[in-house]
C-alpha cells in the first residue's frame, strides 16, 4: 500500500490489491480535489470518508478496501468523461472546481 502523505486516514495511491470498492457519497472537499478533507459534523471528529477508514482501518492499510464518491459534479463539468460520476479516491483531483470554489447546488444557479 502506498501513501500519499502523513495524514490521519489511509489515503490509497494504487488500487491493485483492492477486492472491494466502498462507494461513498461526495462532500464539499470535492472542491478542492480530496473528500478526506470536508468539514467534520460528527461527535466523533471525523466525516463520513474518516469515518469509514477508521472502522475499516486495517484493510486499508493493507490496501484491500478502496473508496470511491458519487459525484455529480463530474457529470456537469466533464460529461464527455467517460469515467463517468464514480470517482476513484486515486483520482480526486478530476472532482476540483475552478478556483477550489465549492460545489454547492446555489453556487451553480441550482436553487
Amino acid at each position: 500500500m502506498t501513501r500519499l502523505r502523513r495524514d490521519p486516514w489511509v489515503q490509497l495511491t494504487d488500487l491493485r490489491r483492492a477486492e472491494t470498492l466502498l462507494i461513498l457519497p461526495c462532500n464539499a472537499a470535492a472542491c478542492v480535489g480530496n473528500y478526506f478533507r470536508a468539514e467534520v459534523y460528527r461527535a466523533s471528529g471525523r466525516n463520513t470518508w474518516r469515518e469509514a477508514d477508521a472502522l475499516l482501518r486495517d484493510l486499508r492499510e493493507e490496501g484491500r478496501v478502496a473508496f470511491a464518491a458519487a459525484d455529480s459534479s463530474i457529470l456537469e463539468t466533464a460529461p464527455e468523461d467517460p469515467r463517468g460520476a464514480i470517482v476513484l479516491e486515486t483520482e480526486m483531483a478530476r472532482a476540483m472546481s475552478p478556483g477550489g470554489k465549492d460545489w454547492r447546488a446555489w453556487s451553480r444557479g441550482w436553487d
